[in-house]
C-alpha cells in the first residue's frame, strides 16, 4: 500500500530504530506541567508496535487520506460501510 500511493516519505522501522530518516521537528514531554522539558523526538517506536510504528509526513497522510476519502483504497461497501453510510449502497 505504501509504494502503490507513492508515501515515499512513510516507514516501518525496525525494533530499536531510534532514528529520523528526514528533516523533522524536536518533540518535547513535561512529566508534569510546569516541569522540565525532556527530547523525545527520537525513541523506539516499536514499544507500541503498530499501534505507533509507522512514521509519516504531513505530505504523505494527506496523500493517504485524500485517496481513502476519495474511495482510491477500498471497495464502495468496505468504505459505506466504513462512514456509516451502508445503506448508499448498492448490493
Amino acid at each position: 500500500m505504501i509504494e502503490r500511493l507513492g508515501l515515499r516519505h512513510t516507514y516501518f522501522p525496525g525494533a530499536g530504530d531510534e532514528s529520523l530518516r528526514e528533516a523533522h521537528p524536536q518533540g518535547y514531554h513535561a512529566p508534569e506541567p510546569g516541569g522540565p522539558l525532556t527530547d523525545v523526538t527520537e525513541l523506539d517506536p516499536s514499544w507500541a508496535w503498530a499501534a505507533g510504528q509507522l512514521v509519516s509526513t504531513p505530505g504523505d497522510l494527506n496523500r493517504f487520506f485524500s485517496a481513502l476519502m476519495g474511495g482510491k483504497l477500498l471497495k464502495p461497501a468496505q468504505s459505506a460501510s466504513r462512514t456509516g453510510s451502508a445503506s448508499s449502497v448498492r448490493r
